[in-house]
C-alpha cells in the first residue's frame, strides 16, 4: 500500500457514491477481500474515513459509478465548498436536483466542463476514458494532455486497446496511466477499456491516486549475491543477474503482464497479431511461413539521444544470426530468412518456418551507430567489446558508475519513451554473504534484496523474526531445479543408470529437507506445460527397488561395504556445486544418503559458480552437476525444449561452448519431433511433436528434475507497493522487477 500522506480534508467525509441512503463503516467491507486488486487503495481512505460504504457492511467494488457521483467525490475528496448559483452551469443539472451544489463546485474548480450543447449528463455512468480526462484535470495536467492530444498517433499506455481511446482522451489516458501519475488501473487483457463505465473500485484507486500521487525516491537500493560480468543482459552469458542488470536499461518492444499470458506493446503501437493482420502465416508447398510486422511508436530514442529506428532492429537480427557472435540462443534468429523496413517505424521480419512465438520477436535491440562499425570489423570480438560495460539503452535508467566488486549506480534515461521512473537513483549492491545483505537490509542500507543464495530456512527464519522490519515475498517460479547428467561420461551414458538415479531421488525429502516444504517436486523438462500428458511419458516416483533392478540389470554389483561394482569399479557420481549456493550443497548431502540405499557413493567437486558454468560444465568436464532452468512465458511451449536438449545445442568449440545442452544428450527421434514442433504454429502439428518429444525425453532422461522453485525475495519495510519477478510495474517505490 502506497503510504498515506496527511491530506487536510477539514471535516469532509467522502460518501459513498451509488446510493444517497449509506451507513458510514470503516475499514473491513466485507466484499473487498485482502487479495482484492484495489484492497490497499479503499481500505486506506475508508480508514481516514474519506469512503463509507453500504449499511449491510459491504462496499459493492464493482458496482457503477454516474457521472454526477463522481462530481461529488472530487469535490469532497478536494474539500471543496458547495456552490449554488441562481442560474445552473447545465440543462440538465437542476436547482433542486440532489448533486447541484456538487456539480457546480466541480465545475467551478474547472473538473467538469460538460457536453457541447450545455449538458453534463449527470445520470449517465462515467466511462473509464472520462474517468482518465477528469482525473487529469484534477492533477493539474490538462494543459499537457491537450497539448499530447495533438502530437500522438495513439495514447502511450502500453495497453492492447489504446486504437480504441477516443481523440479527445489521447492525452489525459497517456499520463493517466504514467508512473509519474499511475491513476489508472487496467481491466483483465491489459486494456484500457475507454468505453466501459468505471467501477466503485476504480473510482476509489483514481481518487487515492489524486491525494496520495506516487512517491518520488531519491534513492532506491537493492542488493545480490553476484555481480554481473558486464550489462549485455543475457545475451552472451545466462545469469540471472545479468537479467536484473539490464532489466534498468533496456525496454523491449512488447512486455508480458502478470494477467496469464497477456502480451502488450511497449515501444511498439501494438502487439502483431493474426486479428490485426501484423503476424501473417502462410502455406508455401506445403510448407509453415510466415511474417511478422513491427509498427514503432514514434519519436523513440537511444539513452545517447540518438533516434531507434526499425534500421536499429535490422541491424540486431544481423548481429545474432552472425556465426561469430557467441548468441547464448539464437535459434529464432535463425528461422528468419529476411528483415525489411520500409520506414523509420516499421520492420517486416520474414520466417523462413513457423513458430508460435514469433510474434514476439523483435525485442533484443543494439544501437547501429554504436555497434556497426564494431561489427563488421571483428563480429568474433563483439561480445567481449568494452561497449558492453557502458552500453546505451531504451529503459528508464543509464550507468553512471561502476564500483567493481561492490556496487553499480544508475540515474535516468531522460530519453526514455514513457516519461521519468519515480525512482531517480537506484543502486545495485553485490554482497556475497547472506547474513551481510540481511544486515543491510534491517540497518535500511538496503532496499530489496534478490537472488541471495539464501536457504527456505533462512527465508522463514527472517519472515517469523523479522516481521517489521523485513519482509519476505514467496511467489511460485518459472524456474526448475535439476540434476544435470553429462551424457558422455562412461557410467551416466548407460540409460539405466540414468534411470535408476531418478528412482533413488526422494524429491518429497529434498522439499522437506532442504526447502522446508515449500517447493514441489518437478519431474521432467515438460511437466509445467499445459500440454503435458503424464500418461505418455516415463514418470520415476521415489522407488528403491526399481532402482536397484536397473543397477543389477545394468551389470553393477552390490559389495560388501554396501556399495556397487563393476569390473572392479566403484559406482561413484562427482557431483560439481558452487559455494555461493548453499542450498544446493544442501541437496547434495541428502542425495549422498538417498543414493548409498541402493549403492551409489557421491563425492562432491566445489567450483565457484561462474567458472562452473561459463568453463567446466559447457565443456564437459564433470559428472553431475545441480542448477535451475526455467523461464520464458506461458506461449513457451517448445522454444525451451529446443534451446536445451537438441543436438545442435551441445556445447562445442564450433559454437563457442555458448550453447545449452550441458548433458551433452543427442537423440535423433528428439531432435525431429521437436524441431518440428519448434517450427508451425499450427496447434494440430505441435501437440502431437510435442508430446512425442516428452515421451522420448522422459524415457532417456538426461537430466533428472527435482523440484518447482519458490522464490523468496527480501524487502525492507519502507519498501512499499512491491510486486516481484516476472512483471515489470510502475509503482510508487519501485519501477522495476527481477528475473531470479
Amino acid at each position: 500500500m502506497r503510504r498515506f500522506l496527511s491530506i487536510v480534508l477539514a471535516v469532509v467525509m467522502l460518501l459513498a457514491v451509488c446510493s444517497p441512503v449509506l451507513t458510514a463503516n470503516a475499514a473491513g467491507f466485507k466484499d473487498v477481500a485482502a487479495s482484492y486488486w484495489a484492497y490497499d487503495q479503499i481500505t486506506a481512505l475508508a480508514a481516514k474515513k474519506v469512503i463509507i460504504g453500504y449499511a449491510d457492511g459491504t462496499f459493492k467494488p464493482e458496482g457503477l459509478v454516474t457521472r454526477e457521483e463522481f462530481a461529488k467525490m472530487i469535490v469532497v475528496a478536494k474539500g471543496l465548498a458547495l456552490v449554488k448559483p441562481s442560474r445552473p452551469t447545465f440543462t440538465d443539472v437542476a436547482a433542486s436536483r440532489w448533486s447541484f451544489g456538487y456539480v457546480e463546485a466541480a465545475a467551478k474548480a474547472g473538473y467538469i466542463k460538460g457536453y457541447p450543447g450545455g449538458t453534463f449528463k449527470p445520470a449517465s455512468s462515467i466511462t473509464r476514458q472520462e474517468l482518465a480526462v477528469l482525473g487529469v484535470r484534477v492533477v493539474g495536467k490538462e494543459s499537457q494532455a491537450l497539448n499530447l492530444n495533438k502530437t500522438l498517433e495513439q495514447p502511450m499506455a502500453m495497453a492492447n486497446d489504446e486504437q480504441k481511446v477516443a481523440t479527445w482522451a489521447y492525452g489525459a489516458v497517456t499520463i493517466a496511466y504514467s508512473p509519474e501519475v499511475q491513476m489508472m488501473n487496467y481491466r483483465k487483457g491489459r486494456l484500457i477499456a475507454p468505453l466501459v463505465s468505471a467501477t466503485r473500485a476504480e473510482c476509489a484507486n483514481s481518487i487515492y491516486m489524486m491525494v496520495v500521487p506516487p512517491k518520488n525516491t531519491p534513492v532506491l537500493t537493492f542488493a545480490e549475491s553476484q555481480e554481473p560480468a558486464d550489462l549485455a543482459g543475457q545475451e552472451f552469458a545466462n545469469f540471472a543477474v545479468s537479467v536484473d542488470t539490464a532489466d534498468l536499461i533496456y525496454d523491449g518492444l512488447i512486455g508480458l503482464d502478470e494477467s496469464p499470458s497477456v502480451y502488450y506493446p511497449r515501444m511498439a503501437r501494438e502487439v502483431p497479431s493474426q486479428a490485426n493482420g501484423l503476424w501473417k502465416i502462410n502455406d508455401v508447398n506445403g510448407k509453415e511461413t510466415m511474417t511478422v510486422t513491427y509498427r514503432l511508436r514514434k519519436g523513440l530514442k537511444w539513452s545517447d539521444g540518438q533516434p531507434f529506428t526499425s534500421k536499429d532492429l535490422e541491424f540486431a537480427w544481423e548481429v545474432r544470426k552472425n556465426p561469430d557472435v557467441p548468441i547464448v540462443d539464437n535459434t529464432m534468429d535463425l528461422k528468419i530468412e529476411k528483415v525489411e523496413t520500409p520506414d523509420a517505424y516499421t520492420v517486416i521480419y520474414y520466417f523462413n518456418v513457423a513458430d508460435l512465438l514469433g510474434f514476439t520477436y523483435g525485442s533484443t535491440l543494439y544501437p547501429e551507430h554504436l555497434l556497426r562499425a564494431k561489427f563488421e570489423a571483428n563480429p568474433g570480438e563483439l561480445a567481449n567489446d568494452s561497449y558492453w560495460d557502458n552500453p546505451v539503452g531504451t529503459g528508464p535508467y543509464k550507468l553512471t558508475k561502476w564500483v567493481k566488486g561492490e556496487r553499480l549506480e544508475f540515474g535516468i534515461n531522460t530519453n526514455w519513451f514513457y516519461g521519468e521512473p519515480v525512482s531517480k537513483t537506484v543502486i545495485q549492491y553485490a554482497i556475497p554473504n547472506t547474513n551481510t545483505i540481511m544486515a543491510n537490509l534491517l540497518a535500511k542500507k538496503v532496499d530489496i534484496a534478490v537472488n541471495t543464495g539464501s536457504t527456505a530456512q533462512q527465508a522463514n527464519m527472517i519472515r517469523d523474526k523479522m516481521k517489521g522490519s523485513v519482509n519476505v515475498i514467496f511467489v511460485p517460479s518459472t524456474y526448475r531445479e535439476h540434476i544435470c547428467l553429462n551424457t558422455e561420461d562412461p557410467i551416466l551414458s548407460d540409460v539405466r543408470v540414468r534411470r535408476a538415479l531418478a528412482y533413488a531421488t526422494d524429491r518429497d525429502e529434498i522439499s522437506k529437507v532442504v526447502y522446508q516444504g515449500t517447493y514441489t517436486p518437478s519431474y521432467d523438462w515438460f511437466d509445467n506445460l499445459s500440454v503435458w500428458d503424464p500418461s505418455l511419458v516415463t514418470m520415476y516416483p521415489y522407488s528403491v527397488s526399481k532402482a536397484n533392478a536397473l543397477l543389477d540389470e545394468a551389470g553393477w554389483i552390490l559389495g560388501a561395504d554396501g556399495y556397487r561394482y563393476k569390473d572392479g569399479k566403484k559406482l561413484e557420481i562427482q557431483i560439481t556445486i558452487s559455494p555461493e549456493k548453499p542450498a544446493r550443497a544442501s541437496t547434495v548431502e541428502v542425495l549422498i544418503k538417498q543414493w548409498k540405499q541402493v549403492g551409489v557413493s557421491i563425492t562432491t567437486k566445489s567450483i565457484s559458480w561462474s567458472v562452473a558454468m561459463t568453463e567446466t560444465v559447457p565443456m564437459g568436464d564433470f559428472q553431475a552437476t545441480v542448477y535451475a532452468w526455467g523461464g520464458g512465458s506461458p506461449f513457451d511451449l517448445t522454444a525451451a525444449s529446443d534451446q536445451i536438449w537438441t543436438t545442435e545445442m551441445i556445447p562445442t568449440a564450433e559454437n563457442d561452448y555458448n550453447t545449452s545442452n550441458n548433458a551433452r544428450w543427442s537423440n535423433a527421434d528428439f531432435d525431429k519431433a521437436i524441431t518440428a514442433a519448434n517450427n508451425s504454429a499450427n496447434m494440430a502439428t505441435v501437440i502431437p511433436n510435442l508430446k512425442a518429444a516428452m515421451k522420448i525425453w522422459t524415457d532417456q532422461e538426461p537430466s533428472i528434475f527435482l523440484l518447482n522453485w519458490v522464490d523468496h525475495t527480501y524487502v525492507g519495510a519502507n519498501v512499499k507497493s512491491y510486486k516481484p519477478y516476472p512483471f515489470k510495474t510502475w509503482t510508487d517505490d519501485f519501477p522495476f522487477t527481477y528475473k531470479q
